[in-house]
């Protein structure tokens, strides 16, 4: 049987459901909650098997996925949660899997576009950030207009302007933003670090660990739980974060997926 899931049901999977092994569908039962829906698969006998999420409001179709059993089937969720978001044939879908999970589905990924591999890294310990001489500044409602900007400069695909009511930082040249950064999440329960970036004039200037360095530091005063996601083949930024502290904890795969035909309706 597939349905989506009541309050009662995600609140209820909320204690189950590890951040350090499903951060990403974690944060669609906490912080993104108000912009996902959920569909489950359940057995005859009620049992909650597996539960297939998406996200509105992405520039891209986001998925998140929490296989629950080996009996778990995923394709049937597709097509029913692409049906009731209208969502069109053929399109792209996204979703993260992390190794566990990956291995789990593989039998399932019929029409996978491509994996990109991508690392969490955390930071553990604030104390050892560079202190601040005051370069790196808060930015505020009147800046949202050039942080949007940046942000389609620096092709920042996971960026919605929704993440703006979370604290953003930028660096000032001659009252021009040239670099800057923000969260995906921010709450007391977990932060993540994104959309920092450096206009293409300005790099080499040290501005990237300036801002990655300020944001975690912010991010430290509400929650122990700093993390950030970064591909693995961007080494320069693999070894920004990691000279501020960062350590990889966790192997995940960007998987792009093709939704499948659906009949038109009538």
């Amino acid at each position: 049987m597939l349905r989506s899931l009541t309050t009662t049901e995600l609140d209820a999977l909320l204690g189950h459901v590890s951040k350090d092994e499903h951060f990403l569908y974690y944060t669609y039962l906490t912080t993104r909650r108000s912009r996902s829906v959920h569909y489950g698969h359940f057995s005859e006998e009620g049992e909650l098997l597996g539960v297939l999420a998406y996200l509105r409001g992405m520039p891209f179709h986001a998925f998140s996925v929490l296989p629950l059993s080996d009996r778990f089937a995923m394709d049937s969720l597709v097509k029913r949660i692409q049906a009731d978001a209208m969502l069109p044939s053929g399109a792209e879908g996204s979703f993260i899997l992390s190794e566990e999970v990956r291995r789990r589905l593989e039998p399932q990924l019929h029409s996978v576009i491509h994996y990109r591999p991508l690392m969490t890294m955390m930071h553990p310990d604030p104390r050892s950030l560079p202190t601040s001489n005051g370069q790196v500044v808060p930015l505020k409602p009147e800046h949202k207009e050039s942080i949007v900007e940046r942000m389609r400069e620096f092709q920042s695909i996971a960026f919605t302007e929704e993440e703006l009511q979370y604290p953003c930082v930028g660096i000032f040249e001659d009252d021009e933003l040239v670099a800057v950064g923000g969260y995906h999440v921010y709450s007391a329960e977990a932060a993540e670090l994104g959309n920092i970036g450096t206009i293409a004039s300005r790099r080499g200037r040290g501005y990237g660990a300036k801002i990655t360095a300020e944001l975690a530091r912010t991010a430290a005063r509400l929650t122990s739980y700093v993390l950030l996601e970064v591909f693995n083949d961007n080494e320069p930024a693999i070894r920004l974060y990691r000279s501020l502290g960062f350590e990889q904890v966790n192997q995940l795969y960007m998987t792009s997926f093709r939704l499948p035909v659906l009949a038109e309706r009538a």
